[in-house]
């Protein structure tokens, strides 16, 4: 799977950003065959956080975008939460950031593997 690694914000915390795996259009515009699949393996306490570009494309009032970055460093700022509480955690940092009704969709989605 080509993957580009981020920069280590935490030590405790390692971020990978994964490729895409076919065009952003839908299949309504995307020729047969345009996607593939992947597998990926989580270990146990890996999170898998998935979100569409209006979250890090959320702009503040002078016009500046929320950004990967950011996005990044509000992952790995507290390791130990839970997927519910990063959900919560992301879209109020982004809220901040950009006050008001969204120009585009925020969504996200957590996957965590546990212990258990």
């Amino acid at each position: 799977m080509g993957t580009e690694r981020l920069p280590e914000l935490r030590s405790r915390a390692e971020v990978t950003r994964l490729g895409a795996t076919g065009p952003m259009m839908s299949s309504l515009v995307a020729s047969g065959g345009a996607w593939r699949t992947e597998t990926l393996w989580l270990e146990p306490g890996d999170v898998l956080f998935v979100y569409t570009d209006g979250l890090v494309e959320a702009r503040d009032g002078a016009n500046h975008q929320f950004g990967l970055d950011r996005l990044v460093a509000e992952l790995v700022r507290l390791a130990d939460r839970g997927p519910a509480e990063l959900l919560d955690d992301v879209f109020e940092v982004v809220r901040r950031h950009a006050p008001g009704r969204p120009s585009d969709d925020r969504t996200a989605i957590v996957i965590a593997r546990t212990t258990r």
